[in-house]
C-alpha cells in the first residue's frame, strides 16, 4: 500500500513544481531520468515473522492445570523497527476436602518495541511529512560504496527539500519501548456449613497486577535535522511502574425453607486496595562519543 510519487518527466516539469533554482537543476540532470523509491528503501522490509504458542492442561478429580507460552516476534516493514513479545500463563485449581478449594492465576508478558518515528511533528522529521515535498528523482540511499555493515550518518545525501534524510534517521535513530506486565490472583472458598436449608460460605480474593515501562528515545547529533550547536543530540529516557494490590473477603449465607417457596441469600464483605506509581523522566543527559548505543 505504498502512497507513490509523482514522476517528472522534463525539468521544466520539476521547475514548475518547485521554486526554479540550481538545486532543483542539478539533481534533476544527475538523475539522467532515474526514479528513486525511497518510500519503498524505507518501508520495503519483509523479514519472517513468526508466532509459536504451546499449552498443556490435565489434572485429577482434586488438581487440575493449565499451563501456556507464547513466543512472538513481528518484524516491521521500515528499517529497524519490530516487536517481540513473551508470555507465560498459569491457572491451577486445587480442593482441599470438600470444604474449601483454592484457584490460582499467573500471568506474565515481556514485550520490546522499536518504534521508529510517524506522525506528525514541527521538525520535518516524521518520513510522510519529508516524502511527500521530495521529488524521486533525488536518491536519499547511502553512497553505494559505504560499507552495508558500517554506516556512518555522513554515508547519507543531505535532503535539500526538507529537514531531514527518512532514510538516515531510521537507520540511527533510537525509539525502543520495553514493558513488563505480572498479574497473580489466589482465590479461596471455603464452605462451613452445608446443609439442607443453610448454605454459609467464606470467599477471599487476593490479586496483584504489576506493570513496567521503560521508554529510550535517541537522537545522535549527527542526524541531519539535529542543530550544529555542538551538543550531544536530543535524548529523552521515561521509566514508569504501577503497582496494584487487591484483598476481598465476603461472606454469603442462603437460607432455604422447608416449603423451598423462596430462598434468601445475605452477603457481607470488606475490600481492600492499594496502588503505588512512579514516574520518571529525564529529558536530556550528556553522551560521549560511543555511547550512543
Amino acid at each position: 500500500n505504498e502512497l507513490g510519487s509523482r514522476t517528472f518527466n522534463t525539468l521544466d516539469e520539476a521547475l514548475a513544481a518547485f521554486n526554479p533554482d540550481s538545486t532543483v537543476t542539478r539533481l534533476f540532470n544527475e538523475a539522467g531520468g532515474q526514479i528513486f523509491d525511497n518510500e519503498k528503501a524505507l518501508y520495503g522490509r519483509n523479514d519472517l515473522s513468526y508466532e509459536t504458542a504451546a499449552s498443556v492442561s490435565g489434572g485429577t478429580d482434586q488438581t487440575r492445570y493449565y499451563i501456556s507460552g507464547l513466543l512472538k516476534n513481528d518484524e516491521g516493514i521500515a528499517t529497524n523497527t519490530g516487536y517481540r513479545k513473551q508470555s507465560f500463563r498459569v491457572n491451577v485449581d486445587q480442593s482441599l476436602g470438600d470444604w474449601i478449594q483454592l484457584s490460582a492465576n499467573s500471568n506474565v508478558t515481556h514485550s520490546r518495541s522499536r518504534r521508529g518515528l510517524s506522525n506528525n511533528d514541527n521538525a520535518g522529521t516524521s518520513p510522510f511529512l519529508v516524502l511527500p515535498v521530495t521529488p524521486n528523482f533525488v536518491d536519499l540511499a547511502p553512497d553505494p560504496s559505504s560499507d552495508e555493515d558500517d554506516l556512518t550518518a555522513a554515508d547519507f545525501p543531505s535532503n535539500p527539500f526538507e529537514r531531514s534524510n527518512p532514510l538516515q534517521t531510521f537507520q540511527f535513530l533510537k525509539n525502543e519501548e520495553d514493558t513488563w506486565r505480572a498479574l497473580g490472583t489466589v482465590t479461596a472458598r471455603a464452605t462451613l456449613v452445608s446443609k439442607p436449608r443453610h448454605t454459609w460460605q467464606l470467599i477471599s480474593t487476593g490479586g496483584a497486577d504489576y506493570f513496567e515501562q521503560d521508554n529510550d528515545f535517541i537522537s545522535p547529533p549527527d542526524l541531519e535535522y539535529e542543530p550544529n550547536d555542538g551538543q550531544p543530540g536530543t535524548v529523552v529516557l521515561s521509566k514508569s511502574s504501577n503497582l496494584n494490590l487487591s484483598l476481598a473477603v465476603n461472606s454469603n449465607y442462603t437460607y432455604l425453607p422447608e416449603s423451598e417457596s423462596f430462598q434468601s441469600t445475605f452477603s457481607a464483605g470488606v475490600q481492600y486496595e492499594d496502588r503505588t506509581l512512579d514516574a520518571t523522566r529525564i529529558l536530556a543527559r550528556t553522551l560521549l562519543p560511543g555511547q550512543e548505543n
